[in-house]
C-alpha cells in the first residue's frame, strides 16, 4: 500500500466501497475526491505551465507522500477494524484534502 504510483481516486474507491465504512468517513473521503480532482486539474492546466520541472517534481513528489499517509493509514485501519484507528484516519484524509485544496503554488 502507498507504493509510488497508487492512485488516490482507487484508494478512495476501496474506502467508499468497504462495509465498514461509516457516514463520516463517506463524507471526508467525498471531500478528499473533489480536493484530489481540482488539484489534478490545476496541476496540469496550471502548474506544468508556469513552474519549473524541479518545482513539478517536487510537488509529484509531495502528492505522493500524502496518497501514500492515506493508503497506510487506511491499511492500518482494515488490519485492525475495531481498533482506535478510524478517527486517525479521519483526520489524515482531512489533512490530505486541506493540503491538496491549500497548495503553496495554487495561489
Amino acid at each position: 500500500m502507498g507504493t509510488k504510483g497508487s492512485s488516490m481516486r482507487s484508494l478512495l474507491l476501496d474506502i467508499l466501497a468497504d462495509r465498514q465504512t461509516d457516514l463520516v468517513l463517506s463524507a471526508l473521503a467525498g471531500d478528499l475526491v473533489a480536493a484530489d480532482a481540482r488539484f489534478n486539474l490545476w496541476f496540469s492546466e496550471t502548474a506544468k505551465g508556469r513552474l519549473s520541472e524541479e518545482r513539478l517534481l517536487t510537488i509529484l513528489e509531495e502528492y505522493e507522500n500524502i496518497i501514500g499517509a492515506c493508503y497506510s493509514a487506511w491499511g492500518e485501519v482494515r488490519k485492525e477494524p475495531q481498533s482506535g484507528l478510524r478517527s486517525r484516519l479521519h483526520e489524515i484524509i482531512r489533512d490530505s484534502a486541506e493540503k491538496l485544496r491549500n497548495f503553496p503554488d495554487k495561489t
